[in-house]
């Protein structure tokens, strides 16, 4: 969804906001999430421009080629007999 610049709105997920900063959208009652996802409806232009941060930031971590590199590093340490699983 982040990739397609669409808005997000999720639970607090520790250090979510951090990694998104601006480009998503943290409710922590039922109450709240009602009230954002009232407020991003209302606000198409709001809601789109968080949806374009979200986008940037995702690009610019995690393409397809870093996702393969990480893969084919994973593949490599395996391999070799290290152990895989630091990333």
């Amino acid at each position: 969804a982040l990739l397609c610049g669409a808005c997000v709105i999720t639970n607090d997920v520790k250090g979510i906001e951090a990694l998104f900063p601006g480009g998503i959208a943290v409710y922590h009652s039922p109450k709240e999430l009602k009230d954002l996802i009232a407020f991003y409806l209302a606000h198409p232009d709001e809601r789109k421009a968080m949806g374009e941060r979200a986008r940037k930031i995702a690009l610019e971590r995690d393409t397809w080629d870093r996702r393969a590199c990480r893969f084919e590093r994973f593949l490599l340490d395996l391999e070799e007999g290290r152990d895989a699983r630091r990333d």
